[in-house]
């Protein structure tokens, strides 16, 4: 038998340069059946997956699966062509017969978001549902956040920093689990570069400062989006993130502390 997913996600979907849709936070719970014999098999079939019950992703509109339906990189995100069923931390979830909770925002930075909107970021955001107890216990945490803060633009120091205190705050939460901070696929060139040194740098920041293997970086890469792979405005699409839940999947069989 699966287990009801059941993933609190605030959604903000970015519908131009500018324009938000506040569509405000949203209850979803879902029954997906692992033991479906149609479904893909585990690619981590020796994964003791009993020690993962229950999985926090925190993220920006990646993680919410938005675009994720789209015909091609062409559309513009909307409701009826994103599915956070679909996104990544649904299909981990799902991989590890686990409870998910997803906190997310579209065109939100951890430090700075999308173009500089004025809005509060996930950084805030995220520091008051910990302060407030409303993020549940969890045995893996995976962060995808930076796609906004380093779109053609450097958050510096910031970011890093940043990064730095959510991982310390969220083992300080759930001491003995894994936090898995994400980089890719929607970045490239320096952009890119300085993403993954940032977050590449946090990780091994916080692992120094507590002497454990808390943290780990993985990184995504645009070579997973292949020719039908790319949903509205270059987010990845359904096949993209069966691509992504697959190498963190991977990641957790082979670096698990």
């Amino acid at each position: 038998m699966g287990r009801s997913m059941r993933m609190w996600m605030s959604w903000k979907i970015l519908a131009g340069p500018a324009a938000l849709l506040l569509l405000g936070a949203v209850l979803f719970s879902l029954h997906l059946d692992v033991s479906d014999p149609s479904a893909k098999s585990d690619p981590t079939r020796n994964l003791d997956t009993e020690k993962y019950n229950n999985v926090l992703v925190i993220g920006d509109s990646i993680s919410l699966g938005q675009g994720a339906l789209g015909a091609s990189r062409y559309c513009d995100i909307a409701l009826e062509n994103s599915d956070p069923g679909s996104a990544y931390g649904a299909l981990v979830a799902e991989a590890l017969s686990a409870d998910i909770e997803v906190h997310a925002w579209g065109g939100h930075g951890l430090v700075r978001n999308y173009n500089g909107f004025r809005s509060r970021t996930i950084s805030d955001r995220v520091g008051d549902l910990i302060s407030r107890n409303k993020i549940a216990p969890f045995d893996l945490a995976l962060i995808h956040v930076g796609t906004n803060d380093f779109s053609g633009f450097d958050p510096g120091a910031a970011f890093e920093d940043s990064l730095r205190d959510l991982i310390f705050e969220l083992h300080a939460h759930s001491p003995d689990a894994m936090v898995i901070a994400l980089t890719g696929p929607m970045l490239s060139g320096v952009d890119l570069d300085k993403h993954i040194g940032a977050v590449s740098s946090s990780a091994d920041r916080i692992n120094r400062e507590l002497d454990l293997p808390v943290a780990q970086h993985l990184h995504l890469p645009f070579s997973l989006l292949k020719n039908g792979q790319i949903g509205c405005s270059w987010h990845p699409s359904v096949k993209m993130h069966d691509a992504m839940a697959d190498r963190i999947l991977r990641q957790l069989h082979n670096g698990r502390r």
